[in-house]
């Protein structure tokens, strides 16, 4: 007869067969790029736990944004997203909200208004400004790929 599903758990275990797609598939080289090229610049104006709390802050941004891509590839590929300035405008457009709660929940959970100075605060902000919507890309390409693959 009629069998009760429970909607929560369904998602939860969605989520967590994203993450795990997500950890076998993540470009950890590319985001080794984005820690020298950006980050490393910053470290001389930053303490020792302002350098530890940006890099987490950052690598958890891009996971997560990946995590993003892939979740929402299917809406970012029908609409014709492409990595160019368009792209970024239809990015915070469609998803500026979920972005920015990724922002919020980076910037409290590392503290960086707590360890960082001003200046470089809002430097380190721009950064993280990039790392999302790239990240978020990146998602969705490999996502088209995996879709190609019927893994996800």
């Amino acid at each position: 007869m009629g069998k009760v599903i429970d909607l929560e758990e369904t998602f939860l275990e969605r989520a967590e067969r994203l993450r795990l797609l997500a950890l076998k598939f993540f470009p950890w080289t590319e985001l080794d790029r984005v820690m020298i090229e950006w980050v490393e610049p910053f470290h001389k104006s930053m303490s020792a736990r302002g350098r530890v709390a940006v890099e987490e802050a950052v690598y958890r941004l891009a996971f997560d944004s990946f995590v993003m891509g892939l979740k929402h590839c299917r809406v970012a590929l029908e609409q014709g997203a492409a990595d160019t300035w368009e792209y970024r405008r239809w990015f915070f457009q469609v998803f500026g909200e979920e972005a920015d709660q990724l922002f919020q929940k980076a910037a409290e959970d590392f503290q960086l208004f707590q360890v960082l100075e001003d200046m470089v605060c809002q430097s380190v902000w721009l950064v993280l400004e990039e790392v999302v919507p790239q990240w978020f890309f990146l998602g969705t390409n490999e996502g088209k790929q995996l879709r190609k693959q019927r893994m996800l």
